[in-house]
């Protein structure tokens, strides 16, 4: 009867147990999560207070680029502007872990980027999951490649219904926007 009684509570024990495992794997989790959400409202205050301190468009760019790419942990976060004029890309500001060769100031023919702006004009994302997998990469592309990049995504901006740049995060991660 004794022995009866200890395998009953040894089994009611490690029953316990689990259900306390999985408790507590849930808690971690959630806590991970929590930690994750105050980061983002942390790097976001830090967005709010840099756009109130800086004194020109560029410094205030420059500020949202350097905490959304630490925000998004990406290695590359950019914002180009079109000039119809030349009909060119042009780098407005760039924000790279390391160097990169396509800076701020870079011009690009916009003849160069292929078919890539038709779905950035009718306000569609354009997304590169590997850029190793892709034999006609527009040169841009090409080069941030060789610079160790293998995922992009590219947003259009918009201004009174005229599209007049990009914002674009690219990262060393296949897929890492999908």
């Amino acid at each position: 009867e004794l022995e009866i009684r200890v395998a009953e509570r040894t089994v009611e024990l490690k029953q316990t147990n689990e259900r306390l495992l999985l408790e507590l794997t849930a808690r971690k989790q959630a806590e991970e999560r929590i930690e994750q959400q105050n980061q983002r409202l942390k790097a976001l205050r830090e967005i709010d207070t840099a756009i109130l301190a800086a004194n020109s468009v560029e410094n205030i760019v420059g500020a949202a680029l350097t905490h959304i790419r630490e925000l998004i942990d990406c290695r590359r976060a950019a914002i180009a502007l079109i000039d119809e004029e030349t009909n060119e890309v042009v780098g407005f500001d760039v924000k790279a872990a390391g160097q990169t060769s396509v800076s701020k100031g870079t011009r690009i023919p916009l003849m160069l980027f292929g078919d890539m702006f038709q779905p950035l004009s009718k306000n569609q994302p354009v997304l590169i999951n590997d850029l190793a997998e892709l034999p006609d990469l527009p040169p841009l592309f090409q080069t941030l490649r060789r610079e160790g990049l293998r995922s992009t995504c590219v947003l259009p901006l918009f201004s009174q219904g005229s599209q007049i740049g990009t914002f674009s995060l690219s990262s060393e991660i296949p897929g890492f926007f999908d």
